[in-house]
């Protein structure tokens, strides 16, 4: 912090700022700083009896949660006019400006991405969706391994206003990660995850289950999509080192050694006694028609409440 005295000439005298917790107003910030400023005021021009402050004050977040994020995008060169620039300025105006891209299936000549002005990783050839997905997931941590949280996103979705905000105010389920994408209301014996939070309250509850407990004593989970994962620092430590997803490359069916990105996280955590957890309303929406890999379309989330939605009123309702 920085003073000058305007009656004695005193100026830019530096001295340190008292803890200022993160969003407070600057008039409250003023009245915290006066005392010591006037202490060292005094010891530094004792003639100077009433004295005319200038404080400039060290920048203060504006918002008092602000967590440090590192998320990442995966896409291919076929999305990259079609539903890519639709997810990311839906994910701008969701608090996530600067995804970083991942490009599979890159055929090493032009960089196509250069044009997004966002950082980008071209894979030459084709991983597949789970090898794109698990590089990308690895570089995000790798680039940010202390991030308080980590998302992981297709190319192929939208989502409500002030999503990364809210995800940021409500309470992070413990031993568990967020699956924002909440559809799927028929899908096993269980239902899917629609017929999970039927008939409840806003907030977040444990995933369907892939079959009956009776069935099922483990309660291991479907894991309905991976269109937008959110996962603290605890749980990628644990998913980037879990035995399911490196034997996952391995699998003798190609469907789940090549994709099923959902069902190769869910197992993984479930196995380490970690849950998937689903939002009530879902907080995000399939829009791909087509997708990349052959799989059947994804269905619409029918609690989606709109890309024009801000999701901090959901803050004045609680689950019971």
């Amino acid at each position: 912090m920085v003073f000058s005295c305007r009656v004695c000439n005193l100026s830019n005298v530096r001295i340190n700022t008292p803890n200022i917790p993160a969003g407070t107003p600057l008039d409250v910030q003023r009245q915290m700083v006066i005392g010591p400023v006037a202490m060292a005021h005094r010891t530094r021009s004792r003639e100077c009896t009433n004295p005319d402050f200038s404080i400039v004050l060290p920048p203060v977040p504006d918002d008092p949660m602000a967590l440090d994020w590192s998320y990442g995008l995966t896409t291919v060169p076929s999305r990259i006019n079609t539903t890519l620039p639709i997810t990311l300025d839906s994910l701008k105006r969701a608090g996530f400006p600067t995804p970083h891209l991942f490009v599979d299936d890159w055929d090493g000549g032009s960089t196509i991405c250069n044009h997004l002005g966002l950082p980008t990783t071209y894979h030459q050839g084709t991983l597949q969706p789970f090898g794109n997905w698990i590089l990308a997931l690895w570089e995000i941590y790798l680039r940010n391994p202390t991030a308080d949280r980590y998302a992981m996103f297709q190319d192929d979705f939208v989502t409500v206003r002030n999503l990364r905000q809210y995800l940021e105010r409500v309470p992070y389920p413990e031993r568990g990660y967020l699956n924002l994408y909440t559809a799927f209301g028929r899908h096993n014996r269980c239902g899917g995850n629609e017929r999970v939070i039927e008939g409840k309250g806003m907030g977040w509850y444990e995933g369907a289950l892939v079959n009956p407990v009776e069935l099922n004593p483990d309660r291991l989970q479907a894991g309905l999509g991976a269109v937008a994962l959110v996962f603290n620092n605890e749980a990628v430590r644990l998913l980037l080192s879990a035995k399911p997803i490196v034997e996952k490359p391995k699998a003798a069916d190609r469907v789940i050694r090549y994709r099923k990105v959902d069902g190769g996280v869910v197992n993984a955590m479930n196995l380490a006694g970690w849950r998937e957890y689903v939002h009530n309303p879902s907080l995000v929406q399939h829009i791909g028609k087509d997708s990349s890999c052959g799989n059947r379309e994804h269905p619409q989330a029918l609690t989606f409440p709109g890309t024009d939605f801000d999701c901090l009123s959901l803050l004045k309702e609680r689950a019971p």
